[in-house]
């Protein structure tokens, strides 16, 4: 590894980059939400929406705070830090978990809210009730517990903020990888839940397998949740060892997980604005360049017929005629 390595302005673009898909996820949910009527019994922004919103705030405060890292040696070896980067970095990384860990729950129950919207308590089974509260439970549990633990880790507390303490903290301690496989457990639950109720309802095989996928497909940051895990567990050894450098790895992921997180969430309450652009420009447009093709075509086949009527008539007279004077002119020889 040479003392060169610098990870940070590449890291730099990546975050700026799920900065603006985090907005636009938020953007274009609010603007989905907008086009559908309202009243004092059915407003159109509900509670999953304002959690959605809270979520997208602490992610981007999450995010600033990565960047905020980069000038103080995150994505260079801690051996080429200046001296005084130490400390302003520990604290960043410090903060960056404690809001990670509020960021990365609340899209979990901004979903879980939008389950008890879509699917009310009245009409699901006392299963389907019971399974909403635990998932909410749990995912209550897991940031008190993920919150408590990061600030308990460092032995002494001040540890984790200090550099002349810094080497006693163990990245590799059972915490942190029971963190993160608990958060991929709780993101299952949030994925599985709705789908027994899809099946259920009253619509052809079609419409049930394309919301399955919508859902599926929304709630696709379980994947990066594992991505972060495993990255974790793989890296953990090393990560005591040089973290303004390898810790970045694991940065990553945990930077794609919370605006995906965000789109996931955002992606189902995006219809309505896909079924009003696909009525006010899709289906236009597409009846337009039917009806076009169509005359095109009516016109080609009506003009290609009169040529081939005109070339017809007008040669089979000229063609009798000189075979008629040819033959004269043979026979008066």
């Amino acid at each position: 590894m040479a003392d060169s390595d610098d990870l940070g302005p590449s890291f730099r673009i990546y975050v700026i980059f799920m900065i603006v898909l985090t907005v636009a996820s938020l953007a274009l949910r609010f603007l989905s939400r907008s086009l559908l009527p309202s009243s004092r019994q059915t407003p159109r922004y509900r509670w999953d929406d304002w959690i959605a919103l809270g979520a997208g705030v602490l992610i981007s405060a999450q995010l600033a705070i990565e960047l905020a890292m980069i000038p103080f040696g995150f994505g260079r070896h801690i051996w080429t830090l200046q001296p005084g980067d130490l400390p302003k970095f520990l604290k960043l990384l410090f903060a960056s978990y404690i809001v990670f860990h509020f960021a990365i729950a609340l899209p979990k129950v901004s979903a879980l809210l939008f389950y008890s919207r879509v699917f009310p308590r009245h009409v699901n089974s006392t299963l389907f009730n019971s399974a909403l509260w635990i998932t909410h439970a749990a995912n209550v549990a897991w940031v008190l517990g993920c919150t408590i633990g990061t600030i308990l880790a460092c032995e002494p507390l001040a540890e984790g903020r200090n550099e002349s303490l810094y080497g006693v903290c163990e990245p590799d301690t059972p915490y942190w990888t029971g963190s993160a496989v608990s958060s991929v457990i709780v993101d299952f639950a949030v994925l599985v839940i709705p789908l027994p109720k899809i099946w259920t309802l009253q619509t052809s095989m079609g419409r049930k397998t394309g919301l399955t996928v919508i859902f599926v497909l929304g709630y696709s940051v379980i994947v990066v949740s594992l991505g972060r895990t495993i990255t974790g567990i793989i890296s953990k050894d090393a990560l005591g060892s040089d973290p303004t450098y390898l810790t970045i790895r694991v940065f990553y992921w945990a930077s794609a997980e919370v605006p995906i997180s965000i789109l996931s969430i955002c992606l189902p309450a995006m219809l309505p604005l896909a079924r009003h652009i696909n009525r006010k420009y899709l289906e236009p447009l597409t009846t337009r360049i039917a009806s076009y093709t169509s005359r095109f075509r009516q016109d080609w086949t009506g003009d290609t017929t009169y040529r081939l009527e005109s070339i017809t008539t007008d040669y089979e007279p000229t063609d009798s005629a000189v075979t008629h004077d040819s033959r004269d002119e043979l026979i008066n020889r």
